[in-house]
């Protein structure tokens, strides 16, 4: 990725006064909405460490490949009011399983209010209802996959499928160890060796849990 700035403006003459004035501004903002993403972009290059697995076989199957997908990441809301020197997930997650006190999903901490998406890529393929998020979350890139009836996203390494219903506990209390691909059927998820090590109820549905693993992000400068 290139932090390119294109000097191109709008410099015909303009006898109005008003007119001018006008024109000027508009070439203000496309000069400060490009430095913005220049800015940006040599963040993305600077913080971004590693992704989640299955990014990846997300952007394959868009035909995106990483560099193509992090030219079109946007920055969030939250960038760059929350950026900042946060550990990467995937040790976040990690130590907690090392020192095993705990298997599952990562817990709220302080820390995790600087854990906000700094930027997003949003894909869809017609006609599918599916809608796909690209996010970079601290220094590693995640994924949101949202359909009618379940929700798939990833974090630390980690995954979590939420069935939005809440299935009976005889469908999901005896599925720890079993394949992910026998219990829950997604092309993202298919094959991939996954395997269910947590699962139960909550308010948004059935959830089922797995390592999906991490691996480092390269871009080309």
């Amino acid at each position: 990725m290139k932090d390119e700035i294109d000097p191109t403006i709008d410099e015909a003459p303009i006898s109005d006064p008003g007119d001018r004035a006008r024109r000027d501004m508009r070439n203000v903002d496309q000069l400060c909405g490009q430095l913005r993403r220049a800015v940006f972009r040599r963040y993305v290059r600077s913080q971004l460490i590693e992704m989640s697995s299955p990014v990846a076989h997300l952007l394959d199957g868009f035909g995106l490949d990483l560099p193509t997908a992090l030219r079109r990441l946007y920055p969030t809301a939250s960038w760059p009011r929350l950026a900042g020197d946060v550990e990467p997930h995937a040790a976040s997650f990690a130590n907690l399983r090392r020192g095993g006190t705990h298997v599952g999903w990562p817990r709220s901490s302080p820390a995790d209010a600087r854990k906000a998406p700094m930027g997003s890529l949003v894909l869809k393929k017609e006609p599918s209802s599916e809608i796909a998020e690209v996010k970079l979350v601290g220094r590693c890139l995640e994924l949101l996959v949202m359909g009618e009836t379940f929700e798939f996203h990833t974090q630390a390494g980690r995954g979590r499928f939420v069935h939005r219903s809440n299935l009976p506990a005889t469908m999901w209390s005896s599925v720890t160890g079993r394949p992910l691909d026998q219990v829950v059927r997604h092309p993202l998820l298919y094959g991939r060796g996954y395997v269910v090590d947590r699962s139960g109820d909550h308010l948004q549905g059935t959830f089922f849990e797995f390592d999906v693993g991490t691996e480092r992000a390269t871009m080309s400068s």
